[in-house]
């Protein structure tokens, strides 16, 4: 009988069986056979079915609406290993551990979540994560010191009260040959030694990992109750692992000098004079039937969020992204993708075409720990919307009835995801802007305002001051929202930069 594990949300790491009836609703509400506290979902939410010809899921007219793999569906069948996003709780649904793409996609969103947190605890959370990937029981990450000396760091097991202690030998071999290993009982003898022998491990895997061209780790891993799961199949998943812990790694070594070091001065008036060059151009004065207005809030004095627009023969180009982090980093690349930006408008490139572009040259020019989420719109002569994005909060049409349209980006970021997963998931969706329509793009310093209770100010209050205010000039529309959310705020500190853009015919 398949089962559902929680992979985030309220009810995190849970396992749920679905009951003997085959049918199981999801939503806010207790009378739900999963009951979800989470105000990202409907009372009624969607609704799992076991059926003769395999598993469906329907969506039981949610607000967020229902996920499968990164992609919204009404009605879809799934399969053990498909993800489903049901408001903030995402769950696979298995027979046995998964395996693929989805479930490689499902670990990239979690250590995107972990890199853009505060957790102090970040490289042991991140080895959890590769549980979804890695049919192991046990996973060990060794430190690498400058000198090439090996420590066990952290080791987590699937089950209590399994050994600690892994192989410090094989991942010696390992730190020595370079690359992903896969040593098993019987083809070689000095990597077997007597700590394997002693815990019965049939099967071991091991990798380095690198951060800056050097071994700072060595990735292991084994499974002491399904020996025969690991083979060789599992070594691209290793190395997937360890180019995902590089990351985390010089993340949290980020967070060491932060806490260890004070900003340089010169270093940071120098990047508030470049920032300061951002935010040059005045969008009252594009031409055309479209009024435009922008508002740019920084949380500190030099933020991570950035907005730039173009017109030509083909029509307006807004660009807006928010970049990990904030302070002197995030404003340098704010300057860069400022340039970028500038380079490619003459070549009339799609809001698609535009974010590969845009991913393309980033790639080994921005910090390895960090990355960008982006909304990319068009707006022709005649009123034809063209909306594109990556991890950014969806782009808005409020109609002049009051009926509010969201155009949603695909899941993931810039910087940090496969590049064939961005070609193969990047979409573009279309609609027409009337007269006394309005568009509205933001920042998820809008919809993750908190109050001082850390309640968020979310997208459904997004949607409905955009619908209230939806009759005002653009800059008005502006102030209203602001006020909303300052409101809301009630005076508790600013989290994260803020950008919202308003546009109007």
């Amino acid at each position: 009988m398949p089962r559902l594990r929680i992979l985030t949300g309220p009810r995190q790491d849970e396992m749920i069986s679905i009951p003997s009836s085959g049918i199981m609703r999801f939503g806010r509400s207790p009378a739900c056979e999963v009951h979800l506290p989470d105000d990202r979902a409907s009372r009624e939410h969607a609704q799992l079915t076991l059926r003769e010809d395999g598993a469906w899921i329907e969506d039981l007219g949610s607000s967020n609406g229902t996920w499968v793999n990164g992609q919204r569906q009404q009605r879809a069948s799934v399969r053990s290993g498909d993800v489903l996003m049901v408001g903030g709780t995402a769950m696979r649904l298995e027979d046995e551990a998964g395996k693929g793409d989805a479930t490689l996609v499902q670990c990239l969103l979690e250590i995107q979540r972990l890199l853009g947190s505060d957790d102090e605890r970040m490289i042991e959370r991140s080895l959890e994560t590769l549980f979804l990937i890695l049919p192991a029981s046990r996973l060990s990450l060794f430190a690498v010191d400058a000198e090439g000396a090996l420590s066990q760091g952290f080791t987590t097991s699937r089950r209590a009260g399994a050994a600690e202690h892994m192989s410090h030998s094989f991942a010696k071999r390992v730190l020595a040959s370079g690359k992903a290993v896969l040593t098993e009982t019987g083809s070689d003898s000095e990597a077997f030694n007597v700590t394997m022998q002693q815990q019965h491990v049939r099967t071991a895997l091991g990798v380095p990992v690198r951060l800056a061209g050097r071994a700072v780790g060595v990735l292991l891993c084994d499974n002491l109750e399904e020996p025969g799961r690991l083979d060789a199949s599992h070594l691209r998943y290793m190395e997937f692992a360890a180019e995902a812990l590089s990351h985390v790694f010089q993340r949290q070594e980020l967070h060491r000098l932060s806490a260890e070091q004070s900003r340089a001065a010169q270093e940071f008036l120098a990047a508030r004079r470049v920032q300061e060059q951002i935010f040059t151009k005045d969008p009252a004065a594009l031409p055309g039937p479209m009024r435009w207005s922008a508002l740019y809030q920084a949380a500190l004095e030099l933020g991570g969020d950035f907005y730039d627009f173009h017109h030509d023969a083909q029509g307006t180009m807004w660009v807006v992204a928010d970049v990990s982090g904030k302070g002197v980093p995030a404003a340098l690349v704010v300057s860069m993708l400022k340039a970028f930006c500038k380079s490619l408008y003459p070549r009339g490139l799609g809001p698609r075409d535009l974010i590969l572009e845009l991913d393309h040259l980033l790639r080994g020019e921005m910090p390895s720990t960090m990355f960008l989420t982006i909304a990319v719109i068009r707006i022709a002569p005649d009123g034809a919307l063209t909306v594109s994005g990556v991890g950014h909060p969806a782009v808005l049409v409020a109609r002049h009835d009051g009926e509010v349209h969201d155009f949603e980006t695909t899941p993931g970021m810039l910087g940090l995801w496969p590049r064939e997963l961005l070609v193969q998931r990047v979409t573009e969706s279309m609609a027409q802007v009337g007269p006394g329509d309005r568009v509205f793009i933001c920042t998820d310093g809008l919809t993750e305002a908190m109050d001082p209770g850390s309640d968020m100010y979310g997208i459904e209050r997004v949607r409905s001051n955009l619908a209230a205010g939806r009759n005002l000039e653009p800059a008005a529309c502006l102030r209203h929202m602001l006020d909303s959310v300052s409101s809301f705020v009630a005076g508790a500190p600013w989290s994260d930069d803020l950008t919202m853009i308003v546009g109007g015919r």
